[in-house]
C-alpha cells in the first residue's frame, strides 16, 4: 500500500501504526513534530511506524523535530533532508535492510560508524548534519553514493571498498592526512569532489 501526502498543510502525522503501508510520503508539509494528539506507538513493537514500511519520506519539513527511536527491519529508504530530526544511532543497529539513508541538513548526530555495518547501504547522504568524527570503512560492498561534505570530518579518508561507488563528496571537511589509493579507475563516469 503506498500513500502519498506530499506537498499539503499536513502539521501531524497520520495515524499509520496498524496498516499495510509500503510506502509513506509526508514530504513539503507543516509537520512539527513525530507525535501527536494521535497515540502513533504500537503498544506492541514501540514503532511509530508499520512493520511493512520500506520507503519513508519527511523531507522538506524544517519544523519537524524530534527522534527515530526505531525503525521498521523492512525499511529501506528514509528521506530526512532539512528536517529537525535525529536518529537514534541504535536504532540502526537493527536497520539491516536499509540502502538509502538520505539526510542533508538535518539534526542527524549519529557518529558516521554508526553507519559502516550497515550491509545493504547504496546511498548515505549527510551533508550539512551534525555528524562529526572518522570517516570509517563501511562494510557495504553496494555502496554507490557517499556524500559527506560540511560535517567537520578528521582524520584519514580509508580505502573504499565498494566497486559501485560512483558519487564521492568529501568537501568542506577537516581531513588532513594523505589520501589512500583509492584504486579509483572504475569512477570513470562519476563524480568526486575531495
Amino acid at each position: 500500500v503506498i500513500l502519498d501526502l506530499s506537498t499539503n498543510q499536513l502539521s501531524s502525522l497520520p495515524n499509520v501504526t496498524n496498516s499495510k503501508l509500503s510506502v509513506l510520503r509526508l514530504s513539503n508539509n507543516r509537520l512539527t513534530c513525530l507525535a501527536s494528539h494521535h497515540n502513533l506507538h504500537s503498544q506492541s513493537s514501540g514503532l511509530l511506524f508499520p512493520a511493512s514500511l520500506v520507503f519513508l519520506d519527511l523531507r522538506q519539513n524544517p519544523a519537524l523535530t524530534g527522534q527515530l527511536v526505531s525503525l521498521p527491519a523492512a525499511l529501506r529508504a528514509l528521506l530526512i533532508t532539512d528536517t529537525r530530526l535525529d536518529v537514534n544511532c541504535s536504532a540502526l543497529a537493527n536497520s539491516s535492510s536499509l540502502a538509502h539513508f538520505i539526510a542533508p541538513r538535518s539534526e542527524v548526530s549519529c557518529s558516521l560508524s554508526d553507519f559502516q555495518h550497515l550491509p545493504a547501504l547504496e546511498s548515505l547522504v549527510l551533508s550539512n548534519s551534525k555528524v562529526r568524527g572518522q570517516i570509517p570503512t563501511f562494510a557495504s560492498a553496494q555502496l554507490q553514493t557517499l556524500v559527506l561534505n560540511g560535517l567537520q570530518l578528521t582524520g584519514q579518508v580509508p580505502f573504499l571498498n565498494s566497486t559501485q561507488l560512483k558519487t564521492l563528496f568529501l568537501h568542506d571537511n577537516r581531513l588532513s592526512c594523505k589520501l589512500p589509493d583509492m584504486q579509483l579507475p572504475h569512477l570513470n563516469n562519476s563524480l568526486v569532489l575531495i
